[in-house]
């Protein structure tokens, strides 16, 4: 009981995780901002299995690569491409429409190119000049993100525009997929989730069960997609071809997404897709946090009992009977 208090709590505390790559933004801001530009290559894996890598040359374009983790053919590479420049202009490119350089080796299946022109470095940065450059590196680790929008806008448009149709699949993890399915007034996405040990799994179930609850306990969440998840394959995937394989340590997760959410509006569309491709990653992290926090709070009360321990004295040596290592 008191580990399942502990958990809501930390429910109620959780993080949000951006739709840009953290760790590809930093390295493009090192790019910019070193003091020795020259040329630089850094390499980048995230959780979905997705694969990056940075370049720079000496004459000072960068190259932001992105290899999926899943076949490219599941895009639609024309609506992906018009999309990109849409939002990048003509700086992004296909992977086969570009002369990359040898130094990144395999050809990548979609990329973004710009010009560094030494305005970050030789000097002390002003605070819009960091801000401006915070957002600089940020719009470039978006890619993954953006490369993905236009799968579900298309999907959303169906289902805006009244249309039904049986799941698609996005596998977007090794081994574990989205499923998106459109009914008459709802879109239902579905995904499976692996835990690798049986307390991840119990962490896990505390953690959805939460999310499933949230809404009857919290008036503020009564516009938020109603959640629910079962060990259990859901009935709208009965029958699909090719369902990633189940065991006793996987549950099924499914949101019912309704027309504010599906709007392909460009703000709720951007949430809608960065909330559905980070979840998993979104509980995974915090279960990781809370078993941190466990192991914290168990080895600080282990301290304190020793603590206790070695403030009684023998009668006869007049010494700590136990000693902290």
């Amino acid at each position: 009981k008191a580990t399942v208090s502990v958990l809501y709590c930390l429910t109620y505390n959780m993080l949000h995780l951006e739709g840009w790559h953290a760790t590809v933004a930093e390295n493009i801001a090192q790019m910019l901002t070193s003091e020795k530009p020259g040329k630089k290559l850094f390499s980048v894996y995230d959780f979905h299995g997705t694969f990056w890598k940075l370049f720079r040359n000496k004459a000072g374009t960068v190259i932001v690569c992105l290899h999926l983790s899943f076949p490219k053919k599941t895009l639609s590479k024309s609506k992906v491409l018009d999309h990109l420049k849409a939002f990048y202009g003509e700086e992004a490119v296909c992977g086969s429409d570009y002369d990359f350089p040898e130094e990144l080796d395999d050809v990548p299946d979609f990329a973004v190119h710009f010009t560094d022109d030494n305005e970050w470095r030789g000097h002390e940065l002003t605070k819009k000049e960091k801000e401006k450059l915070d957002a600089l590196c940020k719009k470039y680790a978006y890619l993954y993100t953006a490369c993905l929008i236009p799968f579900f806008k298309d999907l959303f448009d169906r289902a805006n525009d009244g249309e039904t149709y049986d799941p698609v699949k996005l596998p977007y993890r090794q081994n574990e997929s989205l499923y998106i399915a459109a009914n008459k007034d709802n879109v239902e996405v579905s995904t499976c989730m692996r835990f690798v040990t049986d307390d991840d799994l119990l962490f896990g179930k505390v953690f959805l069960q939460e999310f499933a609850d949230a809404k009857k306990s919290n008036r503020n969440l009564a516009g938020a997609p109603s959640c629910s998840f079962s060990a259990k394959v859901p009935a709208t995937l009965n029958g699909v071809k090719s369902l990633d394989s189940d065991d006793d340590k996987t549950l099924w997760v499914t949101f019912i997404l309704f027309r504010k959410h599906t709007d392909t509006a460009e703000a709720t569309l951007e949430s809608t897709v960065e909330k559905l491709l980070s979840f998993r990653n979104y509980v995974n992290y915090h279960i990781k946090c809370s078993k941190t926090f466990f192991h914290s709070r168990m080895r600080s009360r282990h301290t304190s009992l020793l603590q206790v321990l070695n403030r009684a004295k023998t009668s006869q040596t007049d010494h700590v009977a136990v000693k902290i290592n």
